[in-house]
């Protein structure tokens, strides 16, 4: 802010001059102020200026004379010319800084990648040679295994027929009026025998393609439950455990012998760890929901704790010391009931409280509808629908 004051020499009636001012380079044009001798300005910006003033006598004739101060006002240091060149340098230079270090980092970044990339591939390398050395050896073991697996299925195929060809024999011996719980233990023996000789055929054949295949078709579940029972009714016998099983189960789509193997391992399991229970009972039920079939086993045998439920289906896991067993049974079943598109789970209430086994495997029309959306057949349409 600048202030400005002035008065005219004059001795005659002072009172009664008038003046004029204007400040050339920020005004254009005079400002008549009458008797006020002060001019204020305020927010000028750095430059030159001239303030002109002009007065009259006391009569009110202008005179023709008036006065110029030359003004200079001097830009703060942040709005000179050199200071903002100055800045733009700086930001220059600050931007190539960024830009430098940027750069360099990059490379330092790249220069350790290249390096950590050329450590990874040695080591890859050189676990690509051990892979393909465990291959080879896997591939001769498996050879190795197959040609075994094949000598096995060979060796009991001798023996087993050696069980059913004396079995054949026994009623030319005995009358069997006579003995009629003789020609049901003929029966079971036969039965075992068949299905020995199928599981056997199965090893052989897994053993061939290397894979599980099923044959799948469509099941009479009570069939399936009461061959099942055949093979553990000598174990029912002599353990004096009840069976419950529900009729008119109904059908599923699957595997027969490898449906045979998973309720005949169930029905084994649930008389094997049946503990000292002094009215033993194994049910045997299903639920149908929608696409799918829940088959329950229950047992009020020795049950299990939350900790061996988990552990449950893990291959050559024991949880009774008293009990012979490889622990591989109900890992195969978990195999074979996902192999069906099913799911397998068990539930305790705690030791002494019984398992349930549920198995939840699709129902006939399940199937076919999965079927058909895997193939993608679409039904045609009829008058009916």
């Amino acid at each position: 802010m600048v202030d400005f004051e002035f008065n005219a020499l004059t001795f005659r009636h002072p009172d009664k001059v008038n003046y004029a001012y204007f400040l050339d380079g920020f005004e254009t044009n005079w400002n008549y102020v009458g008797q006020k001798n002060n001019a204020t300005y305020t927010s000028l910006e750095p430059g030159k200026y001239t303030l002109r003033i002009k007065s009259s006598n006391s009569d009110g004739i202008w005179n023709s004379n008036e006065t110029d101060l030359h003004i200079t006002i001097t830009p703060p240091f942040w709005k000179t010319w050199w200071f903002r060149v100055l800045m733009i340098a700086l930001l220059i230079c600050a931007i190539y800084l960024v830009l430098f270090l940027r750069v360099r980092n990059i490379k330092k970044y790249q220069l350790t990648l290249e390096k950590e990339i050329g450590e990874r591939t040695q080591e890859l390398q050189l676990q690509k040679k051990e892979l393909e050395k465990v291959a080879d050896e896997l591939t001769t073991k498996n050879q190795e295994i197959q040609r075994f697996t094949f000598a096995v299925s060979h060796d009991l195929k001798s023996p087993l027929s050696g069980i059913k060809g004396i079995a054949s024999l026994i009623p030319m011996e005995f009358v069997m009026k006579d003995f009629p719980e003789l020609e049901q233990y003929l029966e079971m023996i036969n039965i075992s025998c068949d299905t020995m000789n199928n599981l056997i055929a199965d090893i052989t054949k897994i053993a061939k393609i290397g894979k599980i295949e099923n044959k799948n078709e469509v099941l009479d579940t009570n069939e399936i439950v009461s061959l099942s029972t055949t093979l553990v009714k000598g174990k029912l016998k002599v353990s004096k455990v009840k069976l419950i099983v529900e009729e008119n189960l109904p059908n599923i789509y699957g595997d027969r012998n490898r449906i045979i193997q998973v309720f005949g391992n169930l029905l084994d399991n649930a008389i094997k760890y049946m503990g000292d229970q002094k009215q033993p009972v194994v049910h045997i039920k299903a639920e149908e929901t929608g696409e799918k079939i829940q088959f329950s086993v229950s047992d009020n045998g020795s049950g299990m704790d939350e900790k061996s439920l988990k552990k449950l289906f893990s291959p050559f896991e024991r949880f009774h010391a008293d009990v012979n067993g490889t622990g591989l049974g109900l890992y195969m079943i978990k195999q074979i009931v996902e192999s069906h598109d099913g799911t397998i789970s068990a539930k305790s209430e705690g030791k002494g409280k019984g398992t349930t086994f549920s198995v939840i495997l699709p129902n006939v029309v399940g199937q076919q509808i999965k079927n058909m959306i895997d193939n993608d057949i679409v039904p045609e349409k009829t008058d009916d629908n």
